[in-house]
């Protein structure tokens, strides 16, 4: 009889327990899902930057382009704007992966690309701006 008493003690300690442990376990899955979700969410926001900058970059190659056609300067301004504008992406992208050494070694090489294309397209719109006759 003491036997029977003892097992169906152990049986109910456990079937009291297993509850807790049930929810220490979610409690652990629900913290290591939100840290999943925090470096997608972190992922997305570089993506985004990078799509930015791509963007901006393509707006100022493209605003140059209608102002060397055009000779209006809506476009020029409209380059000016979209470079700006590609440099604080990139400047947004440094802050972003400030914590990646690896990412931040390919922002290194990037950041001249994009500074001297930049540059390039700047001379290009000087060099047509001063060859223009006056009005």
């Amino acid at each position: 009889m003491r036997e029977i008493q003892r097992r169906t003690r152990h049986v109910f300690v456990w079937l009291a327990a297993l509850p807790l442990l049930l929810g220490i376990l979610t409690l652990w899955a629900a913290a290591a899902y939100r840290d999943r979700i925090a470096l997608v969410s972190h992922t997305r926001e570089v993506l985004n930057a990078i799509d930015d900058l791509v963007l901006n970059l393509k707006g100022a190659e493209s605003s140059q382009r209608g102002y060397l056609i055009t000779g209006d300067t809506y476009h020029l301004s409209a380059y000016r704007g979209a470079g700006e504008q590609a440099k604080q992406a990139l400047a947004s992208l440094r802050s972003l992966t400030v914590d990646n050494d690896r990412q931040l070694h390919h922002l290194d090489a990037l950041s001249p690309l994009v500074s001297g294309r930049l540059r390039r397209m700047q001379e290009v719109i000087d060099a047509h701006s001063t060859s223009r006759p006056s009005p």
